[in-house]
């Protein structure tokens, strides 16, 4: 669990998750000047929860492969650092996105 805190990955990921057995939550959290905020891959499951992704550079939320699962929750992706526009989410190969409220 990643709770309560600032992450800022310079031409980075902030967080990353991969693997069938892996999960992660992310609650009231600020991802912030990255080029990604949230990359979930290869079978592995995100939830991100009231935060926020702020100042990125090509996407908020990545998720990808099958099985992936990002799940978003009142979060505000921003991408203000971007100079060609920027994806909130994006999901590709079999993966799976659910979002309320964001």
């Amino acid at each position: 669990r990643v709770m309560s805190c600032s992450v800022s990955a310079f031409n980075g990921t902030c967080v990353g998750a991969t693997g069938n057995l892996t999960s992660v939550l992310v609650a009231n959290c600020t991802l912030s000047d990255a080029t990604f905020g949230v990359i979930v891959a290869a079978g592995a499951r995100v939830c991100v929860e009231r935060s926020l992704l702020h100042r990125l550079r090509e996407a908020g939320v990545v998720a990808m492969g099958n099985g992936s699962l990002a799940e978003l929750e009142g979060n505000t992706i921003d991408g203000t650092k971007s100079k060609k526009g920027m994806l909130g989410i994006s999901v590709t190969e079999g993966a799976r996105a659910v979002g309320v409220a964001n």
